[in-house]
């Protein structure tokens, strides 16, 4: 079977430093967040909010519950009581408090010095699950070369943990993040129009991957930071009841409750910290350290899908920015993988900024970073587990072959599969057939990137536009005087070819392009070319590339079948007949 030609040849060989990447580059970034003195923190063993010293003698500090409302939209908050010396208990249903501290000035009256939000992990029930516990970690818009590129501390620390294998070749299946997550955590292709124009919530909407385990005996996690744009609730309806037995949202709508602007958010730095209590990513990740620590503390298996968003939707400039939480996060999970499947991944590559609109930057969000480590337990029990995924690490892959991995794994699904599948395959189970294409692996075609073509929308992005104007000019050129010059209508098919080897994405372009033409049922097909001379020169305009357009039949066909003269008898222009 190795030895079969494979029909997917995917672009491995793209240099993540290459020049074409240089002008998108910005200025190395660094994030900085006061960090005060705290006055009041969790004592996580025991599972107390607690009054820092300095606060039992000089301020009054004040905490209320905060809770879920009546779906994902609404968080309820208690009456505020004073936090006594000895603290405050949480509990299952109490695991989230909003604190003030007040400092007492001389007339009675009160100065309002400090404010905070905390979370504890609740004690949740005794499972009996007896299968390897699931670690999902997601970074929004994380390709593997943007990972490559800005993630070197994190490369570093997944190095020393050892034992991951990162699937170059899994192609991503849809544009944005909740069709490509409804692959992975349902198996089910979900248009993105389709699910906004849903006006209903999301319960038991799909078969969910994180019941599946609780079925099983395991506890479950869902935890998103960027929670109002979060995957079921921008532009959808979330769900009513908490999908996971821990789902902490009411923390982080508290988070962003008052001020919120949705672009303020992602792309001013200073809304990167809260407040003066350190970085945003930096709670987001504690808070998932103390659920693992809790979860072995206690013995239970469990499945976690955490999805972090904020920094890394607008700007893949922004993932150095979260490199140095990330490394630091791993390298304290190392104690805990011993029974741990650890998933780390992007849901798509950049789909915004400066880049994205250019030959490598269509190719990179189809491309995701996904690395998955097989944990020690479950490598000495079914050794052929990491020996399959090094061999799957260079094949065609989609989200939907992840989804059928999670779903052997809460089974207990381990054992080797000998026969070929071209479709649903779990690629520690299953190698992966060269013949594959993404058509078997449920690739749309218009995010298949093999054999040198990367598949395009037609009406996302605008440089190709260029492209077919220069198409209907060059065509235009050719008809002669008494004939009507050809008005296009659309473009009905994009393709974008891969420079060969023997030349730089920084120096050569190439679409494959089909416009269509008014009062006309007739295309024009060509490949346009532009090239440049060096990195410091302007493109040369578009072209028609003779060299894979047949220019004689392209221009003869023009002629003969889209010409009509000017004067007709009756007036009428029949585009797509022949003259006479």
């Amino acid at each position: 079977m190795n030895a079969m030609k494979a029909k997917c040849v995917l672009p491995l060989n793209i240099n993540p430093f290459d020049d074409f990447v240089k002008p998108y580059l910005s200025k190395q970034k660094t994030l900085k967040c006061s960090k005060r003195d705290e006055l009041t923190y969790v004592d996580y063993e025991k599972g107390i909010l607690k009054l820092s010293e300095v606060v039992k003698n000089k301020y009054s500090c004040f905490y209320s519950w905060i809770h879920r409302g009546s779906n994902d939209q609404s968080i309820l908050h208690t009456t505020p009581i004073r936090i006594p010396k000895s603290g405050i208990k949480f509990s299952t249903k109490n695991y989230v408090a909003n604190v003030s501290c007040y400092k007492n000035v001389a007339n009675g009256s009160k100065i309002h010095i400090y404010k905070n939000t905390h979370l504890w992990i609740p004690d949740f029930s005794i499972t009996n699950a007896n299968g390897p516990s699931v670690f999902i970690l997601v970074i929004e818009s994380l390709s593997y070369n943007s990972f490559i590129r800005f993630m070197n501390k994190t490369n570093e620390a997944m190095k020393k943990l050892k034992h991951f294998s990162i699937l170059r070749g899994l192609t991503k299946v849809a544009s944005n993040s909740f069709p490509n997550s409804m692959a992975l955590i349902a198996g089910k292709a979900v248009e993105g129009r389709t699910s906004r124009a849903m006006n209903d919530y999301w319960d038991k909407k799909l078969d969910y991957i994180w019941d599946k385990f609780k079925a099983k005996g395991y506890v479950t996690g869902f935890v998103e930071d960027f929670v109002k744009i979060g995957l079921f609730d921008y532009q959808r309806k979330g769900f009513k009841s908490a999908p996971t037995d821990f789902f902490p949202r009411p923390f982080w709508l508290q988070m962003f409750l008052k001020g919120w602007n949705l672009y303020d958010s992602m792309l001013n730095v200073k809304q990167y910290c809260f407040d003066d209590h350190g970085p945003r990513v930096e709670i987001f990740l504690n808070h998932l350290l103390q659920f693992v620590k809790k979860m072995q503390l206690r013995k239970q298996s469990y499945f976690m899908y955490a999805f972090y968003s904020q920094m890394t939707h607008e700007d893949f400039n922004n993932f150095r920015l979260v490199d140095s939480f990330v490394a630091d996060f791993f390298l304290k999970m190392a104690s805990h993988l011993s029974d741990t499947v650890l998933i780390f991944m992007g849901d798509h590559g950049p789909r915004f900024g400066p880049m994205t609109d250019t030959p490598l930057g269509y190719l990179e969000s189809r491309l995701p970073m996904f690395a998955i480590r097989v944990p020690e337990n479950l490598h000495e029990k079914f050794p052929h587990l990491r020996k399959v995924l090094q061999l799957n690490e260079k094949r065609l892959l989609s989200y939907f072959d992840i989804n059928k991995l999670l779903i052997d794994t809460a089974m207990g699904d381990f054992s080797y599969i000998k026969t070929p599948n071209l479709t649903s395959i779990n690629p520690w189970r299953q190698i992966v057939p060269p013949q594959r294409t993404c058509k078997d692996a449920r690739i749309p075609k218009v995010f298949c990137v093999c054999n040198g073509i990367v598949g395009r929308h037609t009406d996302i992005g605008w440089h190709h536009t260029h492209a077919e104007k220069a198409l209907i000019k060059q065509v235009n050129s050719w008809l002669s005087g008494d004939c009507s010059p050809l008005q296009p209508h659309k473009i009905t098919f994009l393709e974008q070819i891969m420079p060969r080897k023997n030349e730089s994405l920084s120096l050569v372009e190439r679409l494959n392009i089909s416009v269509s033409v008014k009062n006309s049922n007739l295309k024009i097909t060509a490949m346009m070319k532009r090239t440049a001379k060096n990195l410091k020169s302007p493109w040369n305009k578009w072209s028609i590339d003779s060299e894979f357009t047949n220019v004689f039949q392209l221009k003869s066909k023009v002629i003969n079948e889209f010409c009509t003269p000017k004067n007709t008898k009756n007036g009428n222009d029949k585009r797509g007949t022949k003259n006479n």
